[in-house]
């Protein structure tokens, strides 16, 4: 947000200078700053429904059922294998605290790399993290009742109207390096 504030602070100044010379040099910049950190920073997140996952990554977003999971691999993002060999990584997953929440086995000295639905260890209380456990439990509720919501397949779609103001910002920059 201080990010956009700060973009939205310079762009005024120069449109109420009423120099449009600058204006037009360094506000697609200011545009394209803005795009990337909503892009990297604001849209991604991991989403969870009654019939499965939805990531959000930035150009791409996928819907992933429930009973297409194979295993999700729990590290510094969640990743989640399906039946099919494919694997898929949320930008916005959430983040672990420390070494315990991210899978550090730290009295053995070796990282835990996968993380399935019966794997107790997370439920500690040293390892507690809400929003890791909210996503276990979801898939293990979907398990218990035999995938009742379940989808058929993964879905993957553009981001249509993020990648045109991404492109649209780019031509605007393009244009005033140009111009």
């Amino acid at each position: 947000m201080l990010v956009w504030l700060g973009c939205a602070v310079v762009g005024g100044y120069l449109g109420l200078a009423q120099d449009v010379q600058s204006f037009l040099r360094y506000g697609p910049w200011l545009a394209l700053v803005a795009w990337f950190v909503y892009l990297a920073q604001w849209l991604p997140r991991l989403v969870i429904g009654s019939e499965g996952l939805r990531m959000v990554n930035g150009l791409r977003t996928h819907r992933i059922p429930f009973s297409r999971i194979r295993d999700l691999g729990v590290r510094q993002s969640v990743t989640v294998s399906t039946v099919d060999g494919r694997r898929y990584t949320s930008w916005g997953a959430p983040i672990p605290r420390n070494a315990i929440a991210a899978g550090m086995d730290v009295s053995r000295g070796r990282q835990i790399q996968v993380l399935t639905p019966t794997n107790e260890r997370l439920r500690a209380a040293s390892a507690a993290d809400p929003a890791r456990d909210a996503i276990v439990r979801a898939w293990e509720t979907a398990k218990r009742n035999g995938f009742a919501n379940a989808g058929g397949s993964v879905v993957s779609t553009w981001n249509a109207a993020t990648i045109g103001a991404g492109i649209l910002a780019a031509v605007w920059v393009l244009l005033s390096v140009v111009l």
